[in-house]
């Protein structure tokens, strides 16, 4: 039997000559006569100057090495595309449209390319040969991807902000030359160290973007091209993708650095596209870890999140610009945002530091309080007070406050000889007086009594209201589960173990009621209830279709009742109503409350029509204007 024509550098199984990626881990296939674990690359020399000494991935379209300029002295970053993948001309044309892309854009922020080419023709029996590749700057960090996961998935406000405006500037600059990148997502942003930034961004992978230089476009009608889940609605739909679509990817990178997850989220690709086209994203203030997120800034993401292209900024540096606005209205300050000279010093807290812009206001005392304090500014200016010198050992002179000076009297060790204080120009007093019997040390000490109750009536006034604070949000108190995100987690282990409204006390209906008793108008228990809502419609909609009337009404007011705003509810609740007047005697169904059929993806049961051996759907009555669906068909499949 003949040896196969490919391998799998990953588990070493074997294929046909037309298979190019295994089945089995991705792994783009390679000659047979390259053994797993070794790779014909390495050690190769390109253009009698670049030495690929070491591999760093393997992607679907090419291998990336690390590589050695000679000459130059310095280390270069090497694409090179496989081999098996040479004679698609689509993909070809994708990789050298990199390249030229590339070369054209001079901005800091972007991928350098070097140089391109392609390899020679190798032997008859060579692994090698004929292999285009791109020879690029070696960028030594960690994709923004890498970034999020070393800080459990989101970042501060300040350097999410720092990383996102680099982003729109980079994009930005294609956007003016007439380019698309289509294609952007944390893979594709790298972090590097430049001076004193360790978060200086280089934009990579340009490979399709659409540009218009009066060249045939790289866009054909129907494709559809990106990462799912950064893609924008009219890519998602097989539109033309112009800036507003980088726009739109580029915010959904900031809703997922402050938030810790894209404003969608699912396991399958088509689920994110039609979820991009037809769903609107969730508010970022709403996902507890961005709540709090100011509201300008949350109002600038959640625009570029538009379905619509026109309601987004027209292209990457406005939308930069629209984000710095809004750090201004938060009371940030911009300068901090962007990237600055070494020669202005290190950042003293971290990459990115904020000062507040917001003036210092007036206290607003009563006018008791100002009196006092005007009262007592005018007998301090109108005594002037002096202190003549005395020796160091015979008393121990105190300032009290504004000009007011108050003598000690010394120990009784020390010599008997106290220094005078003189109080106006002329008059003498005696130092050893009590001060009942000076006027203004009197008014002094009553001042003094009075500003410290006023002071201590302030601290208990602000302790209590701390302490009540903290009992309403849990931090006080022995009961154990009192805070808003306990309360999440409840509901949401209620939502999926399907406890609408029992047992008492441990289902969605009754946590979230305790919970938003104790926060009232929390938008994250606002929108558990609203989930639950869906997720109870859907299950009311089997059972009507069933034939189960009275079951699927118990669903749908409990949907209504979690979520009154939802007019989904509202009307299966009348439509069902209406139904349940001519219903008759229909099959029993346990209560709203049953485990057994709730939850959104459970098929619907047809009640079995007597004398019949299959389940059909019960006849409606006349001018309900409800069709009747048809029954189901032995065949696989579904009905609509």
């Amino acid at each position: 039997m003949a040896k196969a024509a490919r391998i799998c550098a990953s588990c070493g199984s074997e294929y046909e000559r037309d298979a190019l990626f295994c089945p089995k881990d991705g792994t783009p296939l390679g000659n047979s006569r390259t053994q797993p674990g070794e790779d014909p690359y390495l050690g190769m020399v390109i253009a009698d100057q670049i030495e690929l000494r070491q591999l760093i991935g393997i992607g679907s379209m090419g291998r990336v090495y690390r590589a050695f300029q000679r000459g130059i002295e310095r280390d270069v970053a090497v694409k090179m595309l496989h081999r098996e993948l040479s004679a698609n001309a689509t993909l070809v044309g994708r990789f050298l449209r990199e390249a030229k892309i590339a070369s054209r854009l001079t901005h800091p922020n972007v991928v350098q390319v070097l140089m391109s080419g392609q390899l020679p023709p190798g032997a008859k029996d060579s692994a090698t040969g004929n292999e285009l590749y791109i020879v690029m700057e070696y960028l030594d960090g960690i994709s923004l991807l890498s970034g999020l996961a070393a800080c459990d998935g989101a970042m501060p406000l300040p350097r999410a902000l720092h990383i996102v405006l680099q982003i729109c500037d980079a994009v930005g600059e294609a956007h003016a030359q007439r380019i698309v990148h289509r294609d952007l997502k944390p893979e594709n942003v790298m972090l590097v160290r430049r001076g004193d930034d360790t978060d200086f961004v280089k934009v990579l992978d340009f490979g399709i973007a659409r540009f218009n230089w009066g060249e045939e476009s790289a866009t054909q009608a129907g494709l559809i091209f990106g990462t799912a889940r950064y893609i924008s609605p009219e890519g998602s739909q097989g539109e033309t993708v112009g800036p507003q679509g980088d726009v739109y990817a580029i915010g959904t990178i900031l809703f997922q650095c402050l938030a810790g997850r894209t404003p969608f989220d699912s396991e399958s690709p088509v689920a994110l596209l039609m979820q991009h086209a037809h769903e609107p994203p969730p508010h970022i203030n709403s996902i507890p870890r961005a709540s709090y997120v100011p509201a300008p800034v949350a109002d600038a993401i959640m625009r570029s999140l538009s379905k619509t292209p026109g309601d987004r900024s027209p292209d990457a540096r406005t939308f930069g610009r629209e984000l710095v606005e809004a750090a201004k209205a938060a009371g940030m300050s911009p300068d901090e945002l962007v990237m600055r000279s070494t020669l202005l010093g290190q950042r003293a807290r971290g990459p990115v530091s904020f000062t507040s812009l917001e003036r210092t206001k007036e206290l607003n005392l009563s006018p008791e309080v100002k009196n006092q304090i005007g009262a007592y500014e005018a007998s301090a200016r109108s005594s002037r007070v002096s202190v003549e010198p005395a020796p160091p050992s015979s008393a121990t002179i105190a300032s009290g406050p504004a000009d007011f000076v108050t003598s000690t009297p010394a120990p009784a060790a020390h010599s008997p000889s106290l220094s005078r204080v003189t109080v106006g120009p002329s008059s003498d007093i005696d130092p050893t007086m009590d001060d009942d019997d000076a006027p203004v040390g009197r008014a002094a000490r009553v001042h003094k009594i009075r500003v410290t109750l006023f002071v201590i009536a302030c601290f208990l006034a602000g302790a209590g209201a701390a302490a009540l604070g903290a009992y309403r949000m849990g931090y006080l108190g022995s009961e154990p589960a009192t805070s808003s995100a306990s309360y999440l987690e409840r509901a949401n282990d209620a939502i999926r173990d399907h406890r609408w409204d029992s047992p008492p006390g441990d289902n969605v209906k009754d946590i979230t009621d305790e919970g938003l008793q104790r926060f009232p108008g929390n938008p994250a228990l606002l929108e558990v209830r609203a989930r639950a809502a869906e997720d109870l419609v859907a299950t009311a909609l089997g059972r009507k279709y069933s034939g189960d009337v009275e079951g699927a009404l118990g669903f749908a007011k409990l949907a209504r009742e979690l979520a009154p705003n939802s007019t989904t509810a509202q009307h299966l609740v009348a439509e069902l109503e209406g139904l349940r007047v001519d219903s008759g005697p229909g099959l029993s169904i346990p209560s709203s409350t049953s485990q057994a059929d709730s939850g959104p993806g459970v098929v619907p049961r047809w009640p079995r029509v007597p004398g019949s051996g299959s389940k059909t759907p019960p006849p409606l009555p006349s001018g309900s204007g409800t069709p009747v669906p048809p029954a189901p068909s032995t065949t696989p499949g579904r009905w609509l």
